[in-house]
C-alpha cells in the first residue's frame, strides 16, 4: 500500500489478483496432470515462483507490472501446491490419512510462523518490503533444488 501510494482498495484488488492467480493455477495443473500427479510441475512452478518474487521486488513500485507480477506468483504458486498436496492425499495410507493432513497442515503452520518471524527479523535491519519479497524469491529459488533431484517419477 505505501509502496504503491494506493488505497485500501488497491490491496483488495491486489489480493483478488493473487487469489485468482492460485485458481487458475491449480484448475491449470489439474488438467495438465490427465488423472495422474502432475509432479513435473512442482518445479517449474516452484521457480516461477521465485523468478516472480524477486521481479516484484524489483519492479515493485509500478502498479501494471506488480498486479501482473502477483497473478503470477499467484498462478505459479498453484501449480507448485497441487501437485504436493494431491501427493499427500494419495500417497498416505488409508488408515492414517488423518494424521497425514494433520502433520502437512502442522507444517503450514510451523512454516508460516517461520515466515512472520523471517519477516519480522528483515524488517528490524531495515529492509521494505521490495527487498523482502526478492529475499523470499531467492529463498524459494534455493529450496527448489532440492526438490528437483528428490521428485518423484508420475
Amino acid at each position: 500500500k505505501d509502496t504503491l501510494n494506493g488505497s485500501d482498495a488497491l490491496v483488495g484488488r491486489l489480493q483478488a489478483v493473487l487469489g485468482l492467480g492460485i485458481g487458475v493455477g491449480c484448475v491449470v495443473a489439474g488438467k495438465m496432470g490427465h488423472g495422474k500427479i502432475p509432479y513435473r510441475l512442482t518445479i517449474p512452478g516452484g521457480a516461477a515462483m521465485g523468478i516472480a518474487l524477486l521481479l516484484l521486488g524489483v519492479l515493485g513500485k509500478v502498479q501494471f507490472c506488480v498486479m501482473l507480477l502477483l497473478f503470477l506468483t499467484g498462478f505459479s504458486g498453484g501449480l507448485f501446491q497441487l501437485p504436493l498436496t494431491t501427493a499427500i492425499q494419495q500417497r498416505s495410507p488409508e488408515n492414517a490419512r488423518g494424521r497425514y493432513l494433520a502433520a502437512g497442515n502442522a507444517l503450514d503452520c510451523i512454516s508460516m510462523l517461520c515466515g512472520s518471524i523471517l519477516l519480522w527479523l528483515l524488517r528490524a535491519i531495515h529492509i521494505g518490503p521490495r527487498g523482502i519479497l526478492a529475499v523470499m524469491g531467492v529463498i524459494l529459488l534455493a529450496a527448489i533444488l532440492p526438490l528437483y533431484k528428490n521428485l518423484p517419477q508420475e
